[in-house]
């Protein structure tokens, strides 16, 4: 008897143990490492802290693709190959016997090439042709929890370049070179004039660099969406040191005085003072700092519409001070929204009726996390989702693995397969390019 106590005794010390020495763990590091803190909710986090893993993408056959979603969710891989480099997505009608809207197909490289749709099938594998569908596995729905509640897989990633969607114009999300979260978009005209969108940290400005100097080294238009270190840093540090060879023709931005960004966000307030300073020693013909709402600019066959004067919130306030522009692209639209946060993003819903904002290509609120609710996505009903979101933040990889961390990018995904939204491309898998 006094034996059998014993062993009760240790069975519950360890039953207790398991089940809180995982949240003791949590709540130590919290205590150690100050987790999560300001500057790790707005991705400036130390490279040394990062564990990088890639998202799981898949290239799968039309007719196979919830087999392959329920494979690749029962996997313990890391990454499933979508395409090999000369693949290339067409977004158009869809292939026979598909109705889905917009079809994403490969039109060139060799079907034995896709890795992930040749392991779901030999007889798939021998049935292809040259052209195969690519789906985004997280589209579909999981299990109903609940009554009536139903949870969404996160939306994965296309990865291969998406052609004949912008007839003639070409769209390329920039990747991050850093460890922090950037935003950066380069795009030309059909007559080959560079737009440029924000452009990332000054880390990221190497490779801004070289990419606009690939382009001819010359900016005719660069929209500011607002004045974030991660940015507004490359660009800042193009325009102090001409002797990088890159030159811009027009600024466009809408900032407030410095003395708001000191009183409601002091810790990011120097940033804004040295992008304002560089703007003054510019010559005054280049700056447009007055740009107001419903405020159209052309660029030769692309239309740019100023979407909102800054919101100017108590709360989270450089994000929410975003300025949103609307690009007409033959006929597609875009529209880049910066990182609007919740408050924002209901007040910019307010200000403009649906149809306004509806549109093909849609950048992700605050880097795909805790921007904008769920009701502004839905309004905004896109088809292409860009991404401007690390490797570590699309999977809330804390340096303790998927889902360690607090940020709500695989809550956002899930939001994406509930609105079906099927193309996402995303700057974890490097440069990426709409055409």
């Amino acid at each position: 008897m006094k034996k059998w106590m014993q062993l009760t005794r240790k069975a519950c010390v360890l039953a207790f143990c398991a089940m809180i020495i995982p949240n003791g763990y949590e709540a130590a590091r919290a205590a150690v490492m100050g987790w999560p803190r300001e500057a790790a909710a707005e991705g400036l986090i130390a490279e040394p802290l990062i564990i990088k893993k890639q998202g799981l993408e898949t290239a799968i056959n039309g007719d196979t693709m919830a087999s392959a979603w329920n494979s690749l969710t029962n996997s313990s891989q890391e990454t499933a190959s979508v395409a090999n480099p000369a693949d290339q997505l067409v977004i158009g009608s869809a292939a026979p016997g598909e109705a889905d809207r917009g079809s994403v197909v490969i039109a060139s490289g060799d079907p034995s090439d896709n890795t992930a749709a040749a392991s779901q099938s030999s007889t798939a594998a021998a049935d292809s042709s040259k052209t195969r569908v690519i789906r985004s596995a997280g589209s579909g729905k999981t299990a109903k929890v609940g009554p009536g509640a139903e949870q969404y897989a996160p939306v994965m990633t296309v990865s291969a370049p998406i052609t004949g969607y912008l007839g003639g114009s070409k769209l390329t999300l920039l990747a991050n070179q850093t460890a922090s979260q950037m935003m950066s978009v380069l795009i030309e005209t059909n007559q080959g004039k560079v737009i440029m969108i924000d452009g990332g940290v000054e880390g990221d400005a190497s490779h801004l660099i070289e990419s606009i100097a690939a382009k001819g080294g010359h900016v005719d238009t660069w929209l500011i969406t607002h004045p974030h270190s991660d940015h507004v840093g490359a660009l800042n540090y193009i325009l102090s040191h001409p002797e990088c060879g890159i030159t811009v023709d027009n600024l466009y931005y809408s900032f407030a005085d410095l003395s708001w960004y000191q009183e409601y966000e002091a810790y990011r307030a120097d940033m804004v003072e040295q992008l304002m300073n560089t703007f003054a020693a510019l010559p005054q013909e280049k700056l447009h700092g007055d740009i107001y709402k419903g405020q159209e600019i052309w660029v030769d066959n692309i239309k740019i519409t100023v979407m909102n004067k800054p919101y100017l919130q108590s709360n989270n306030s450089i994000n929410n001070s975003s300025v949103a522009y609307m690009l007409d692209i033959n006929g597609k639209k875009a529209l880049f929204i910066g990182d609007m946060g919740v408050e924002t993003g209901k007040q910019f819903i307010a200000d403009n009726p649906p149809e306004a904002l509806k549109c093909d290509i849609l950048q992700m609120a605050h880097h795909g996390q805790n921007g904008v609710g769920l009701e502004v996505y839905k309004v905004m009903q896109p088809e292409v989702c860009l991404w401007p979101t690390p490797d570590w933040l699309w999977n809330n990889d804390s340096g303790s693995g998927t889902d360690s961390g607090s940020w709500k990018t695989l809550e956002v995904r899930s939001w994406m397969a509930q609105l079906g939204v099927q193309y996402h491309v995303c700057i974890k898998d490097g440069d990426q390019v709409i055409q």
